[in-house]
């Protein structure tokens, strides 16, 4: 039986590792896997003095292993993947996020050496990988992956909690949304708020669970049907999830970078119908849109919109357990990844 490590970086509670740990997990009955999270300190500089300072570590867990799986950024383990490379080794990069381009792009097009330095090292660490794995045919379009088109596979995002079976309810007055995640000007809340006010009227309540990273303006940020309830313990935002209509998972229309919300895959978990405000995103169009979700960025009459919710809401019961089911983890769906 073959030996694979899987390498994630931060906190068990990020989803990242979260992902990495259920797909360890499933493997574990085909392979002899190994999760492993590495704390980095904050900022991209000091994390590749980190890494370099793994060198030694990272060459004992290359000859440990048959298999090293990582997940983007591939620069925070250039040094396991060079090892990798030279004794033989398989390696395997998910990408979820396209590096450094995300952090340009949040930082409004802000570039410099330390971004210069990261995007050299990040190619590198994909031309190292054996293959990479990304989830939606969007990504295949990106200028970092386009070079590496022929070791590039497709493997969706996955659910990482069990599926609750939810108890239907009456959509409520005032209708309450549900938000989970960072605050940034890049996931577009402010303009999805006001399509819900055109969706449901100005009495629709965002609640928002998360950290604050970036201020928004202050008519959002004052708004009494605007609740924000900071950070949660996952298990209690569990609960309280479920006395929420919808969910909301909404991008920036300008976002130029291909994209997989995770957060959809919380949701699907949770049974909650989901409103998505923002670009065309395959792995959203793929499994979610006209299913378990409906897209409310266009423009449209109020009534259509309305019309749309309706249907979503009398078909959920039975599209959510398909939809869960062909994103699940199964054998057969990752035996490719080994």
């Amino acid at each position: 039986m073959q030996r694979v490590l899987f390498l994630g970086f931060g906190s068990e509670q990020q989803t990242t590792n979260m992902l990495f740990k259920k797909l360890a997990d499933a493997a574990s009955s085909h392979v002899d896997s190994v999760f492993k999270i590495r704390q980095f300190p904050a900022g991209v500089a000091n994390k590749l003095r980190y890494g370099l300072r793994q060198i030694a570590e990272d060459w004992r867990l290359a000859r440990q292993h048959d298999r090293i799986v990582v997940y983007a950024s591939a620069a925070l383990s250039l040094p396991i993947l060079l090892a990798c490379k030279l004794l033989g080794r398989p390696t395997a990069v998910f990408v979820w996020d396209i590096y450094p381009d995300s952090k340009v792009h949040a930082s409004g097009g802000k570039q410099g050496l330390s971004i210069a330095l990261h995007d050299w090292l990040e190619r590198a660490g994909l031309r190292l990988a054996s293959r990479i794995w990304v989830p939606s045919t969007d990504y295949l379009h990106a200028p970092s992956l386009a070079k590496h088109r022929h070791k590039v596979g497709i493997l969706p995002l996955w659910p990482t909690l069990q599926r609750i079976h939810r108890k239907p309810q009456p959509v409520a007055d005032p209708v309450r949304v549900l938000f989970t995640g960072q605050v940034l000007a890049s996931r577009g809340l402010e303009a999805a708020y006001l399509r819900l006010i055109d969706v449901f009227g100005p009495r629709v309540e965002l609640h928002i669970y998360g950290e604050i990273v970036e201020k928004l303006s202050p008519a959002f940020e004052d708004s009494h049907r605007v609740i924000y309830h900071g950070l949660k313990p996952q298990a209690e935002l569990i609960q309280e999830a479920q006395n929420y209509d919808f969910a909301l998972i909404c991008l920036e229309q300008e976002y130029p970078l291909p994209a997989a919300p995770s957060k959809s895959l919380f949701y699907l978990s949770l049974g909650l119908p989901m409103l998505y405000f923002g670009p065309k995103v395959s792995f959203l169009d793929e499994y979610f849109i006209g299913k378990v979700a409906i897209d409310i960025t266009r423009p449209e009459a109020a009534d259509g919109f309305r019309q749309d919710v309706a249907r979503l809401c009398d078909g959920l019961d039975l599209q959510l357990p398909s939809t869960f089911q062909a994103l699940d983890l199964k054998w057969d769906k990752i035996a490719k990844v080994f």
